[in-house]
């Protein structure tokens, strides 16, 4: 999905985007590299493949601290010390 604040401007405070590209630009140069294998791989905030949009004309409306807090489960995920459990379809 992409950034949503064009739909709707004035309520859309910040979007949840996947960039789908990264995943496959990443499995490309594994298999270029001869390193790509039959597995399952989880690509999410950490490799730059779901991150948040800017928040457009609501910096000021978002209180710091919630921005702060989102800012700190950010980093959490990329650096690992937040962990998502796997979800079984």
């Amino acid at each position: 999905g992409g950034d949503q604040s064009e739909a709707a401007p004035d309520t859309v405070a910040v979007s949840v985007i996947k960039d789908i590209s990264v995943p496959f630009l990443l499995s490309y140069e594994k298999y270029m590299a001869g390193e790509l294998k039959p597995e399952i791989s989880r690509f999410g905030v950490g490799e730059g493949a779901v991150y948040y949009s800017p928040y457009h004309n609501f910096e000021d409306r978002i209180p710091a601290g919630v921005q702060e807090k989102l800012d700190e489960v950010i980093q959490g995920l990329s650096d690992g010390s937040i962990t998502v459990p796997d979800i079984a379809y």
